[in-house]
């Protein structure tokens, strides 16, 4: 019993110790290579990588083009059908009072 409440404590404090040396290697990483480092590294790496992302770039930016479009063509048409409906509705109301 004494020897698992011992077992248990130095585990509890092993955790303790392993999320302290763990935040501090990242808090070292992170200030000798910033999160952007990685990335040029990578390009640096490999040359065809940037014309790879250069290609996707235009690519997503073109695909938020076409989804733009299609979003302002949809309003467009809901809003004729909203004028239809409302020019509709104006001809009904007019009959109505017997104009």
């Amino acid at each position: 019993r004494v020897a698992q409440e011992l077992a248990d404590r130095a585990r509890t404090w092993l955790d303790r110790v392993a999320e302290r040396a763990a935040e501090q290697v990242r808090d070292v990483v992170e200030r000798v290579a910033p999160a952007d480092a990685w990335g040029e590294f990578f390009a640096a790496a490999a040359p065809g990588a940037s014309a790879a992302a250069e290609g996707l770039a235009r690519d997503l930016e073109a695909e938020r083009r076409l989804e733009a479009q299609r979003e302002a063509a949809e309003r467009e048409a809901r809003e004729r059908v909203q004028e239809q409906e409302r020019r509709a509705h104006e001809r009904d109301d007019g009959h109505d009072h017997g104009w």
